[in-house]
């Protein structure tokens, strides 16, 4: 029997056994020449695996090329967007630091709109309307009279409607039980505006104010948008930081070329062989050409739509199996 290691440098691949019944059939000379032929199984067995793991590593670079693409392409995108929005976000909070300026100014005459109630109740007890007493000019203006004196008398279902009405005597019924100041959020069809509503009930009486937030609800929804978009930005941003991490320690030669034969990255390993770094042309970098290398086949990938393999024979004397995806 005869047991032959096959190996290339310090790594094992396998091993061949000989079997003979005969004695003697495995002489020195006889094991040297079939270790010999051990050797040379070896390194063919060796570059069927590197070729192998070769293509693999160029099928990913292709993957992962596509999906850089389609990344960066949506960065830009999203960028474009998140500038114009948040121009429109510091025009908007400009604008709105001007109106609440004004606000604390005219707070008592203007800006905030102030009711004061009485109460029409049934026969049990239960608040089933209201009748506007009194109203500022903010309130006549916002219901369509054309002074305080049209306003008063008024029925709150008469002037708002059913539905309206209704949901408001919810909100009155809830300050009522509670004692206490009632602040919530409205959205009035009667007007299609957003208002924060305080209602406070004094004996049998409302105080009401309602506040037109239409502006901070639009500038809120403008920053909830904004700060979406910058989450999905710093996500797409990550990824492209781990693939080109991935390429930085392929030991393949790895590099991005631009339409016009600039170099827009070059791996760790690519940089060592060629000495190059990103910015430059191709053929600048690595042979000092002033035009693009005759020989070079990288760009039929752009005529033919297809990977192209093909073997590189530089003026340098270096021959490199390439592969464009």
């Amino acid at each position: 029997m005869a047991l032959i290691a096959l190996r290339v440098g310090g790594e094992k691949l396998g091993l061949l056994q000989f079997n003979d019944k005969r004695k003697g059939q495995f002489s020195p000379e006889t094991i040297s020449v079939w270790e010999r032929l051990a050797d040379y199984l070896a390194v063919a067995v060796a570059k069927a695996q590197a070729d192998e793991s070769l293509q693999e590593a160029h099928e990913n670079l292709q993957m992962k090329s596509e999906e850089l693409q389609t990344q960066s392409e949506e960065i830009q995108e999203q960028n474009e967007e998140l500038q114009a929005q948040s121009e429109e976000l510091r025009e908007s909070y400009k604008a709105l630091l001007e109106s609440e300026a004004k606000y604390r100014d005219l707070f008592n005459t203007v800006q905030e709109i102030f009711y004061i109630d009485r109460f029409i109740y049934d026969e049990k007890g239960n608040v089933v309307d209201w009748i506007f007493e009194d109203i500022n000019p903010a309130g006549v203006k916002l219901l369509g009279f054309k002074d305080v004196d049209e306003a008063k008398g008024k029925r709150g279902s008469e002037i708002l409607g059913h539905e309206i009405a209704s949901f408001y005597l919810a909100m009155i019924e809830k300050a009522r039980k509670s004692r206490d100041t009632v602040t919530f959020q409205y959205h009035s069809p009667y007007v299609d505006k957003e208002f924060l509503t305080s209602y406070s009930v004094r004996g049998d009486r409302l105080i009401s104010s309602q506040m037109d937030i239409t502006e901070h609800k639009r500038i809120e929804d403008l920053q909830r948008e904004n700060e979406m978009h910058r989450k999905v930005a710093e996500a797409i941003e990550a990824e492209r930081r781990r693939l080109f991490d991935i390429l930085e320690t392929l030991p393949a030669m790895i590099c991005l070329l631009t339409s016009d034969y600039h170099i827009a990255f070059a791996n760790r390993s690519y940089r060592e062989h060629f000495g190059v770094s990103s910015g430059l042309h191709c053929y600048e970098a690595r042979f000092g050409f002033i035009n693009q290398c005759e020989f070079c086949e990288s760009y039929k990938v752009l005529e033919t739509g297809k990977p192209h393999h093909w073997e590189s024979n530089g003026p340098d004397g270096r021959v490199i199996d390439a592969y464009d995806p």
